[in-house]
């Protein structure tokens, strides 16, 4: 995962945890390392199990991980984002902004 990051090569970091049958408080830890990475690669938690959702909730970290049901919906997530963020980048502030006392 850290090499992923590291590389440079990685815009989207997707970890499938259908099959994840443990994880403890170093696990958290590695995951919540790897979300705060300094190329700001986003991380998307695919197919998490009750359990760990719980984990989070205890750790106060529910809403520091973008959740998917499956890797297909994280990478999708994804691309949404990303196309309504270029979209927002293009607009520029005040653009639709009327003058003061002009007409509409």
């Amino acid at each position: 995962m850290r090499q992923a990051l590291e590389s440079g090569a990685c815009r989207l970091l997707v970890l499938d945890l259908a099959r994840l049958d443990f994880c403890d408080s170093s696990g958290l830890h590695e995951l919540l390392h790897a979300r705060a990475n300094p190329r700001h690669v986003p991380l998307v938690l695919a197919a998490p199990s009750p359990r760990f959702v719980r984990l989070l909730e205890l750790a106060g970290a529910e809403g520091v991980f973008v959740l998917a049901g499956g890797v297909q919906s994280a990478i999708d997530y994804h691309r949404l984002e990303s196309a309504w963020q270029r979209q927002l980048d293009q607009e520029k502030p005040g653009e639709d902004a009327q003058e003061p006392g002009g007409t509409p």
